[in-house]
Parts: structure tokens; C-alpha cells; sequence
């Protein structure tokens, strides 16, 4: 599986080439999945019924990823830690989690913010111009 961070989503949805050329590398033969709270970011950015749909449209088919109790447990400390010292979002700090608890990296560019997750593997997906 591959986890993949609000960031790299926003690049697909503008049709970013090397992020469109990368999600074509993976193929069908490893699936791609995303947080909600990602979709949930996405969403947030929309600033019409149009792009409303064709976001959901868009992220529709990959699987959705919630935090566990055991993700929520973590990202509280976690969040408590990094929230002053990294500038680090609620969201940030919950998807990070949840990809500690999926046992899976994450593939983004946000270090900044998900460096403090403990335990998290951060992979950048393609090199950015």
C-alpha cells in the first residue's frame, strides 16, 4: 500500500506532470491510499460545487484510512509536542499516526510538519522543480 500525504493528492489534482508520472509508475500492482483527513483537506480548498464533486470524483476510488483509538492516543502526545515547536496541524499529527499505525512510510513533501511524528517513515515520491 502506499500512503499518500494531502500534498502529493493537491499536486495529482493540478495535474502536476511529475506527480501524475509517478502515479502512473505504481500501476495497478500497489494500491494507493489516502487519509481522511486528507480527502477532508481537499475538500476544504474547494471553492465551488464543481470542484466539490470533482474532487470526491477524483479520490473516490482509493481506499479511506481513519485513525484507531491507538492513532488518536499517540497523536495527542504527539500533538502536544509538536504543535508549538514544528507549526504542525491537528490533521498533520493524525495522519502521520495513522500511518505509524498501518505499519506503511508516507509519501509527501510536509517534513516539516511530520518529522516529529515518532516512528513515522517519511519517502518523498518524486523530485519537485
Amino acid at each position: 500500500m502506499i500512503f499518500v500525504d494531502t500534498d502529493v493528492l493537491i499536486d495529482v489534482q493540478r495535474q502536476y506532470p511529475p506527480a501524475i508520472a509517478w502515479l502512473e509508475s505504481l500501476g495497478m500492482k500497489t494500491p494507493l491510499a489516502i487519509s481522511g483527513f486528507s480527502l477532508f483537506e481537499l475538500m476544504d480548498g474547494a471553492e465551488n460545487r464543481l470542484q466539490m464533486q470533482r474532487i470526491k470524483k477524483m479520490f473516490e476510488p482509493f481506499p479511506l484510512f481513519w485513525p484507531t483509538s491507538g492513532d488518536y492516543r499517540r497523536a495527542v502526545k504527539t500533538f502536544a509536542m509538536a504543535r508549538l515547536s514544528h507549526g504542525s496541524s491537528i490533521a498533520d499529527i493524525l495522519i502521520g499516526e495513522t500511518a505509524v499505525g498501518l505499519g506503511v512510510p508516507i509519501f509527501t513533501f510536509n517534513e516539516k510538519h511530520l518529522s516529529i511524528v515518532p516512528r513515522l517513515e517519511i519517502e518523498k515520491p518524486y523530485s519537485r522543480i
